[in-house]
Parts: structure tokens; sequence; C-alpha cells
């Protein structure tokens, strides 16, 4: 199965675009380049990470050989995490039902594993961490006695805004309109946030802030890197998501705030609040449809929540049933998009009223 893989990784080199890989050096980065001048293909690795982590993990790889592997494994756009267990061999998973590949590497030992997440620069909440000028994000699994055993690597993607952007959401986000990005996890909701925050700062000229929570959107260190001309605002050990938020709206007056992964009733109630003093909000949420957004009970209230009304006798039995739904208020976002779908619900309210119609 690997080395069906790297054949197909060498069969999108003779691809028309011309992709090649490009041999690291002390100038260059493990990358995939791209000859078209319109689209760059995701990168695997920077350098930083490769000389920070790997440099000192190098008993995690038997060989050179085996090293080489990994790193051309990574170049392939399909891969989205990369998983070091004890116990276990380096695994590269894929997005969809791919399976995944473990790799000729060393069996880990929980040593291996722990100089792995000791070697970061900076570690956050919800167990993620990361290396100074990266934004590739790490994550660790703990077992009973609080120690790491695990550690989870989600490779970070730039590309080219004007490939990742259709020509409908650009003019759609260009004309000042909110909206949320849904789709499941490792889908590219982030990626898309990172050239959505690049468009309209540099190219729409907007006043626009990133809240950051693990330093995945613009990556770790004091410089943001991935978000263009955009500010960015991090979520401290002193500071919670929400408050940042708020504090982002106080203190600073974007224009567009930028917000990865809304997900707890707080977060909601604060992007809701940016939204009614009138800030274009474009944020991100985990879910396959409008549907799951008006059905989960956490986020509801960002696409307008729902409540029921009794109907008269005589309405009732034109209707079929005593009780009818619909939206308690306006969603927080004008429209919607469908990372999956690559799909713009321009006016979110008509979608959200005409999925309350039909469950009656």
């Amino acid at each position: 199965m690997l080395a069906t893989r790297l054949n197909s990784i060498a069969r999108i080199s003779r691809l028309s675009r011309s992709i090649r890989i490009v041999p690291r050096s002390t100038t260059t980065t493990t990358n995939i380049v791209v000859s078209s001048a319109t689209s760059v293909a995701p990168r695997g690795l920077d350098d930083t990470t490769i000389d920070k982590i790997f440099g000192t993990s190098d008993a995690i790889f038997t060989d050179d050989t085996s090293k080489s592997t990994f790193l051309q494994m990574v170049c392939d756009p399909a891969v989205i995490d990369i998983t070091f267990d004890v116990g276990k061999h380096v695994t590269v998973h894929y997005q969809g039902n791919e399976p995944s590949i473990p790799l000729p590497s060393a069996t880990l030992t929980p040593a291996h594993v722990r100089t792995l997440w000791g070697a970061l620069d900076a570690y956050g909440d919800h167990d993620r961490g990361g290396v100074t000028g990266s934004s590739n994000r790490w994550s660790c699994l703990r077992n009973f006695d609080g120690s790491v055993v695990g550690v989870t690597l989600r490779i970070s993607r730039h590309l080219d805004i004007h490939t990742v952007l259709q020509n409908d959401l650009k003019g759609y986000l260009a004309l000042g309109n909110s909206a949320i990005l849904f789709g499941p996890p490792g889908s590219g909701k982030t990626t898309m946030l990172r050239c959505i925050s690049e468009y309209l700062a540099d190219h729409v000229a907007r006043r626009v802030l990133v809240v950051d929570e693990s330093g995945e959107l613009g990556g770790f260190g004091d410089v943001p890197r991935g978000i263009g001309g955009a500010r960015r605002v991090c979520v401290h050990t002193e500071t919670t998501y929400h408050d940042e938020i708020r504090n982002a709206i106080r203190n600073h007056s974007p224009h567009v705030l930028i917000i990865d992964e809304l997900m707890s009733r707080d977060d909601v109630t604060s992007a809701m609040a940016a939204a009614a003093r009138g800030v274009q909000l474009v944020a991100t949420c985990h879910a396959n449809s409008i549907r799951d957004l008006v059905n989960n009970p956490l986020i509801s209230d960002l696409v307008g929540g729902q409540q029921h009304a009794a109907l008269t006798d005589t309405n009732a039995s034109k209707s079929g049933g005593k009780f009818v739904a619909g939206r308690k208020t306006l969603p927080a976002f004008r429209g919607a998009y469908s990372i999956g779908d690559s799909f713009l619900y321009p006016n979110l309210s008509n979608s959200v009223d005409s999925i309350l119609r039909s469950t009656q």
C-alpha cells in the first residue's frame, strides 16, 4: 500500500500543472511547488518543524531512506494527520475514507513520543501545542496518569487564495456579508479561513482581526503567518475564547472578525454580540448541513434558533398539527457556505425557514 501511495504521488508530478517535489536544502523547504502562476499546491512540513522536531527525534526513523519516505508522504495533498503512538509505527492518515498507512519507522517507545511532545515551543489549552514559525498543529493523547502516549500532527495547508475561494464567495464577502462556513472535521475549514483573512485584508482592504485559540490559524510565535495583512489576537492562559472575541470588538475596532470553531454557548453568545455591533463575522463550525446547524442546541441560535407556537384549531386543521416551528430571531450571519459541497447559501434566513417548514 505504501508503494502504491508513493507511485500515486509520483503520478501527480507528471500532471499538466507540473508539480514537483523540491529537495530540502539550507535555503528551501520540503514542499510541493506548482509551476502554474495562479495555483500553489499544499506544502508538507516546513523546515522549522523538520529542524526543531525531527532533528531531535531521528531515532524514530531507522535510516535516511525511511525519513525521506516520510517527508515525501507528507507532501501528498490528501494527507490530513500524522500520528505517533506508543507501541506503533508512525502512521499517515488521509482525508475521506482512504486507509491509513503505517510508515517504515521504529516501533515508538514512550521516550520517542515524550521527546517529540517535549520539543515543541509552546503549549495551549486542550492539549495542543506548536513550533514557532509554523502553523502545523500538534495535539497529544494521555494515559490515565496524565503521561503523553500519543501525538497527532495536523498538517497545515497554505494555498493560493484564488484557487481556494470561488468567485461567488469572494464577491459575497467583499460586499460585507457575514458568513458561517461549515463542514466535518478535516474538511478544510481552517485553511479556507486563512485564505479569507488574506483576501479581505489584502485584496479588499478591510481591517481584519483573527481570533486564534490554539495557533492553528496564524501559527505560533509573535508574528502570524498565512493570514496576509490581517491582525491576530491570541487566546492566552489568562483569557478564554469568548473573552477575546469580546475584547477584539471593544479594543481594536475591526471591520471583519474571523473566528474558528464555534462550539460552546459562550462562543455563540460572544459571536452574536459581535454581529449585533455591525462587525462582518466569518466563522466556522462542525456540521454537515444547515439542518445540522438548526438542530444543534449549542449553536442553533447562530442561525436564528427555533421556537414553537400553538395554532388555533382552524389553522391546526389546515397544517395538520397543533404547533408550528419557526425562527426565534435573525441569524447572526447573512449567509452560509458548505465546505464539502462548495455551495453558497446567500440567504441563510430563507434556508433555515425552509428547513423548519419541512419538519412540520
